[in-house]
Formats: structure tokens, sequence, C-alpha cells
């Protein structure tokens, strides 16, 4: 993952995807203003699904810390890039099939989706471990 990061850094600034790193109970991102061009460039990428993603994360840590890990999430609506490693996206190209998985829509990430599950995710959660 050190390795891909790296090869996106020298690349200079563009939109590409961005590493997510869970610690605990803490969430961190890429560099944004690295990884995610200006609306005026490009109004497609304004990397809200990397922060709706960061959030939704935010409240699952609330309730139990998930184990350390570190992901990579796309915050493009067009991924048509062959990668290194899997990155998570919201809409998987046709081609390149490329390594890309879905996720939930964003909308679907935000905190009232979420807190539909809150109780059950709870009561799995005191029975299972992560």
């Amino acid at each position: 993952l050190d390795a891909f990061e790296a090869e996106l850094v020298s690349q200079g600034p563009r939109t590409g995807p961005c590493r997510v790193k869970v610690r605990g109970n803490s969430v961190s991102l890429c560099n944004l203003s690295w990884h995610c061009p200006s609306k005026a460039f490009d109004p497609n990428h304004d990397c809200s699904y990397v922060l709706a993603l960061r959030h939704a994360l935010q409240v699952i840590t609330s309730l139990r810390p998930l184990p350390d890990m570190d992901f990579f999430v796309s915050p493009s609506n067009k991924d048509r890039e062959t990668t290194a490693v899997p990155v998570f996206t919201r809409h998987r190209p046709q081609e390149p099939r490329g390594r890309f998985l879905l996720l939930p829509m964003e909308w679907q990430l935000h905190p009232w989706q979420v807190g539909k599950h809150r109780i059950n995710v709870q009561k799995s959660g005191a029975h299972i471990p992560w």
C-alpha cells in the first residue's frame, strides 16, 4: 500500500485514490487538496464521497472500534485506470475491469441511514467480536 500511495503522490496533484486509515476509533484520510482538484476544474470530483465514507466509519467506530486497516477509496465518478491495489468506488467501470470494488452510494453512508441500524449493530457487536 505504501508503494502505491508513493506512486500516486509522485504523479502530482490529481484526482486519484485516497488512502483511508482506521486505527482504533480514529479515521484519517489522505491530503484531500492533493487528491481532489477544485470543483471549478471538475465538478464531479469534489471528494464528497470520501468525506461521507469517513463520516460513516466514524459513526461505526464510535459504537465499536474497528480493527486497524488501510484501504483506498476513489473520489471520482469516472475510474478508468488500472490500479495495483483494490480501490473502493461508488461506480465500477465497465472497462477496464481493474480492481475497483463497489461501496454503497453516498446517500446510504449518511449518519441517519447508518443510525437506523445502530441498535442491531450494538446487539450483534456485543456478542460477535470483529
